[in-house]
């Protein structure tokens, strides 16, 4: 049993090294998070809020239909931004210094996780997008999905500035030898 504990640990050590885990994680975590806020809105939450809160609710599904595309579509070119920045960090320091220098940049668990957040969100926005009918009355629509994803896109805009930062950072000399 203790052999088998620790070999799972040290499986789970040797896959949080991949560059790819965090990202899915937090994918799977944004899927959960669909499929949750999915579950609450057909409890009648949105309704609730719209009754209470009716000005932090969206009531068109018209606005709700654009801004969900126009999340996805920025996120899109947000990730294709940050993978590309990445892949030019890695191209710079294999080509100007040692191939050995890659593990480092590649193991930077900050940049995994700010494009897991970048995954995570797109993944929600088009999982809340699936679920608006065009017909639907006001009261019907996902508005707390909505509401989540103006929030999530938002915590996105702020990792967005935190990585170009990190970035900027990390392609300096100093920061690639040491």
């Amino acid at each position: 049993m203790k052999n088998y504990l620790a070999s799972l640990l040290k499986y789970f050590y040797k896959l949080e090294g991949k560059i790819a885990f965090y990202p899915t994680f937090y994918s799977v975590v944004g899927l959960a998070i669909s499929f949750l806020t999915y579950r609450v809105e057909n409890l009648g939450f949105s309704q609730y809020l719209y009754k209470n809160l009716p000005q932090l609710i969206i009531n068109s599904t018209d606005t709700a239909l654009n801004i969900l595309t126009t999340f996805i579509a920025g996120l899109i070119s947000i990730m294709v931004f940050s993978f590309s920045m990445v892949m030019v960090l890695l191209n710079q320091a294999s080509s100007n210094f040692s191939p050995r220098v890659l593990p480092g940049l590649i193991s930077n668990k900050r940049h995994q996780k700010i494009l897991g957040i970048y995954n995570a969100t797109l993944l929600y926005c088009i999982f809340t997008l699936v679920q608006i009918e065009p017909n639907q009355e006001k009261y019907q629509l996902p508005g707390f999905s909505v509401l989540l994803a103006i929030g999530f896109m938002t915590i996105c805009l702020g990792a967005f500035i935190y990585f170009i930062h990190s970035i900027s950072q990390e392609i300096q000399v100093n920061n690639i030898v040491l």
